[in-house]
């Protein structure tokens, strides 16, 4: 159903102005979401999403620039807090994973055109300590398709995969690999003679503390993104909230910032009240972020973000369709996340 109203809503949405689509949604602050921009796509990255070179980037930002005001961290939580209504359309730019192309090639972007954002970042991964598992299977992706592996190397790895569940094509299959079985792909890249470490040392893929010093100085905010990017539905709701808690202490503990903020790894979608009412408790953060698009939610400190990456349509198309997408699910009631114990 999802799939077919996406459709429709793409294929109307160029016929009705942007101002109609604000107007009838009631939605005037949108966030978009991205990882990074580069104009070549990473290794670690290819086998994942699509990658928006800085072309590309830097007219979504024009389009956004031109229709809406920029907002920063403090704009939105202090909005969250309040009864006041936006003064005009606006919008809040947020990256996450804390990957190194935002230091060299997305923040003098931003800086250029006067544009704050916070970069989410996963505790776990700074200085390049570790890889998330799932730019480990995309690293071995590409070795599987750039590599003539003998059939028994084949047959190991097919081997170790059907161990964990997952049958079938073995490319196909490591993308499957989920957190709870990454131990996995260590497995598979020692049969492979993959080094993770070298990659990390070589590449450098994420961010150091200096360089989100230097970010911070620059004016940007960072928040939290868990310690290791687990997918929160499918962990407990001890290692959800320590997951948070962690990642969060980690940043406060390092750069001593103003606004505790959390950006939920992969996505918040199945994660229940019980988690949120447990933060709310504790104080544990000022204001929350998804990435369902554009929805409302029974908590107004937590914000739903429009994933910009799914696709390689241009940013207007992308708004456009979720603006249409959003009215089309308020008539079925869908357009507001109501959450389970």
């Amino acid at each position: 159903m999802k799939k077919g109203l996406l459709k429709f809503s793409g294929l109307f949405s160029r016929y009705i102005s942007l101002d109609k689509l604000k107007k009838i949604s009631g939605q005037y602050l949108i966030s978009p979401v991205y990882h990074l921009s580069c104009d070549y796509c990473p290794p670690h990255i290819k086998h994942i999403y699509p990658v928006r070179d800085t072309n590309t980037f830097k007219a979504d930002l024009d389009f956004f620039l031109t229709h809406y005001y920029p907002l920063s961290l403090e704009d939105v939580s202090q909005l969250t807090k309040s009864t006041n209504q936006l003064s005009q359309p606006s919008f809040y730019l947020s990256f996450d994973d804390g990957l190194r192309e935002i230091y060299d090639v997305v923040a003098p972007i931003l800086k250029e055109k006067g544009i704050p954002a916070t970069f989410f970042i996963n505790s776990a991964f700074v200085d390049n300590k570790q890889l998330f598992y799932r730019y480990k299977a995309s690293l071995l992706v590409e070795q599987l398709q750039t590599n003539n592996w003998s059939v028994a190397v084949t047959k190991q790895i097919t081997e170790l995969l059907a161990r964990k569940g997952i049958m079938g094509n073995p490319s196909k299959g490591l993308m499957m690999v989920s957190y709870q079985d990454q131990e996995v792909l260590d497995q598979i890249a020692v049969v492979v003679n993959y080094d993770f470490d070298q990659f990390l040392h070589q590449y450098q893929p994420y961010l150091t503390r200096e360089q989100i010093q230097s970010l911070l100085d620059d004016g940007f905010t960072i928040g939290a993104h868990s310690v290791d990017h687990p997918e929160y539905r499918f962990i407990s709701l001890e290692e959800q909230l320590c997951q948070t808690r962690e990642s969060i202490d980690w940043l406060q503990k390092q750069f001593s910032m103003p606004f505790r903020s959390f950006a939920f790894p992969f996505t918040d979608f199945g994660v229940k009240k019980l988690f949120f009412d447990r933060i709310s408790e504790e104080d544990m953060l000022d204001i929350s972020f998804g990435c369902a698009g554009l929805k409302t939610d029974i908590y107004p400190w937590h914000l739903q973000r429009l994933p910009m990456e799914g696709d390689l349509r241009d940013a207007e198309t992308i708004v456009k369709t979720e603006y249409l997408y959003f009215w089309v699910k308020e008539v079925f009631g869908k357009n507001k996340i109501h959450r389970v114990w």
